[in-house]
């Protein structure tokens, strides 16, 4: 694949989820009203998001393996998404840390950080897909995100290569 297309596959990805991001975002505040007796999830999830932007800022500069900036957000979310099955805040914690790991894995994804592609295909694959089960939207809309999660995966699948080749830790 020439360099052209592989940035235009990488601006598509990276930016449909900087953008979903903002869009789970503001969906997340629209439905789910703030939960006064919970108000510590919260304070859980910006504990979660500092440390996982602190990670990924800490690997630009360290020697770490890709997989130790990517275990972060996936493990949280997977906590997540079991926790929201049993208690409502759960719930509260998964709707809004999932927009913090899309919006920042966006921009690793924009900014070629190898950890990017790992959390980018959980997410488009697995968390995307989930979340739509939770979402009261409606079926156009649970469609069209589908169908985004289904190009964005092509397109990672695409890019996978570039990813995994053989580099430096420090690139």
């Amino acid at each position: 694949m020439d360099a052209r297309t592989a940035r235009n596959l990488r601006w598509f990805v990276g930016g449909s989820l900087v953008l979903g991001g903002l869009a789970l975002a503001g969906g997340a505040v629209a439905m789910n009203p703030a939960l006064p007796g919970n108000a510590w999830v919260y304070g859980l999830v910006v504990a979660a998001a500092a440390e996982m932007i602190a990670v990924a800022l800490l690997e630009h500069g360290r020697p770490w393996p890709w997989w130790i900036p990517a275990a972060f957000p996936v493990g949280f979310l997977m906590v997540g998404v079991l926790w929201s099955r049993y208690e409502v805040a759960g719930h509260a914690f998964l709707s809004a840390f999932a927009p913090v790991v899309a919006f920042v894995t966006g921009l690793a994804f924009l900014a070629e950080r190898p950890w990017a592609w790992p959390v980018a295909f959980a997410s488009v694959t697995g968390f995307g897909p989930v979340i739509l089960l939770f979402a009261p939207l409606s079926t156009g809309v649970i469609a069209g995100a589908f169908l985004l999660f289904l190009v964005d995966a092509g397109f990672l699948l695409t890019l996978a290569p570039k990813y995994f080749e053989p580099r430096s830790f420090r690139a």
